[in-house]
């Protein structure tokens, strides 16, 4: 993917919650243009089905060969409505991967080719890989190297419309595909969400001892975009919670959590909800994290989403469960501060990029994929990003890597 240049200098000029290099309204005005073409019929405004106020919008994509719907939030109506139009792009391109491939097995393509190590990416837990078997290929870049390196096709698409007798070996998943206004934004968000990821799974891998000790004191909080965050949260009669779930790498990582408190007047049976984000700056990180939590809620609020179940609103209602979590929670002492980390973004996106790849090569991954799935005909920056060796969330279906084996049998 020779449109990433490294060493080139992508100045940021939109910081509001986020870091863009341009404004949402000409993101708008410039992709908007194309929704009826990738089947998008509106972008809805739900935010009022809530009581907090943060703006989340769901694009609705009715023949999606994945979910029907996406979710965006933000600090702006037009922010909001731009991220859920923005995911609902991706994964349209995701559905319709469009780049060199091969099928040959993975002994052949190692001598034919520069390919990851399979091994150290997600497998579907009860999946049985023969290096023998020819399987597909896509072909991708290395971002350190500039050289073409080759990926197992299912770690990049997410059509999950596939024939009756396809069986996929490797986990299908959305973890590590974002889009952005150039392709060196689109690159750095995937890779955030690769390793935000990495920090859930390793994070929910500890004891539950040990993940209460991240607890983070959100009532010190400076930052006051977040301080009015948290304000309309518990002005609206609910309780909100964060960790700090950042993993080895030191990647400014956070878990939040948006829940229903039973004493409250304003109590209504929804389910709690969690939210996860990473960035250089821990302020946008915890952010993240809170406003997914939100997202979340409205989410589950509007059943918008095709995989929402029953199940997920079971025992919601009951006010004596909710008072007794409310209750351990409260018994903590928030241990962590979020000035712990220092902010270590920089002007440009190619300058983040070169701290998070030198972090991850630190650690031995020195292997960072990306695929581009952009359409010439829409010129939209779409990518993959694939780091093998970091986890992907934690699902029933998906095989455990190395790093969550490690903390798991430690905290066995």
């Amino acid at each position: 993917m020779s449109v990433i240049n490294i060493n080139s200098v992508t100045k940021k000029q939109f910081f509001a919650g986020t870091h863009r290099s341009r404004a949402p309204e000409e993101t708008l005005a410039d992709y908007g243009r194309y929704m009826k073409e990738f089947g998008i019929t509106r972008l809805a405004n739900v935010t009022g089905l809530d009581t907090i106020g943060l703006p989340v919008y769901v694009a609705v994509r009715p023949n999606s060969r994945t979910l029907a719907t996406s979710q965006g939030k933000g600090d702006s109506a037009i922010t909001a409505k731009v991220s859920a139009m923005m995911e609902s792009i991706e994964t349209w391109h995701g559905e319709r991967v469009e780049c060199p491939m091969k099928f040959e097995s993975y002994n052949e393509m190692k001598r034919l080719e520069r390919t990851v190590d399979v091994y150290k990416l997600p497998m579907k837990k009860n999946a049985q890989f023969s290096p023998t078997r020819p399987i597909h290929w896509a072909k991708g870049t290395d971002l350190k190297s500039g050289e073409d390196i080759w990926v197992p096709y299912d770690t990049v698409t997410v059509n999950f419309v596939q024939q009756p007798h396809y069986q996929t070996i490797f986990a299908m998943t959305s973890n590590g595909l974002a889009s952005g206004n150039q392709h060196i934004e689109a690159t750095l968000h995937g890779l955030y969400e690769v390793i935000e990821r990495d920090a859930c799974a390793l994070w929910e891998a500890q004891s539950h001892d040990n993940q209460m000790k991240t607890l983070v004191n959100l009532d010190e909080i400076e930052n006051t975009y977040l301080k009015k965050t948290i304000a309309s949260i518990r002005a609206s009669g609910l309780q909100v919670f964060a960790w700090d779930i950042t993993s080895d790498l030191g990647i400014p990582s956070y878990q939040a959590i948006v829940m229903e408190d039973a004493d409250s007047l304003d109590f209504r049976p929804v389910p709690s909800c969690s939210g996860s984000g990473t960035h250089l700056s821990a302020e946008i990180g915890l952010s993240r994290a809170i406003n997914e939590a939100i997202q979340s809620r409205l989410t589950l609020i509007s059943g918008s989403r095709d995989d929402q179940f029953q199940s997920d609103y079971t025992e919601s209602g009951s006010k004596q469960a909710n008072k007794d979590a409310l209750a351990m929670l409260r018994a903590l002492t928030p241990r962590l501060s979020l000035n712990r980390h220092k902010t270590a973004a920089t002007e440009s996106f190619e300058g983040d990029l070169k701290i998070l790849l030198a972090q991850l090569e630190q650690f031995g991954f020195d292997t960072v994929a990306v695929v581009d799935l952009t359409k010439q005909k829409f010129g939209i920056p779409v990518v993959k990003v694939i780091v093998p060796g970091l986890e992907s969330l934690t699902s029933s279906d998906i095989r455990p890597g190395s790093r969550v084996a490690t903390i798991s049998q430690g905290a066995a």
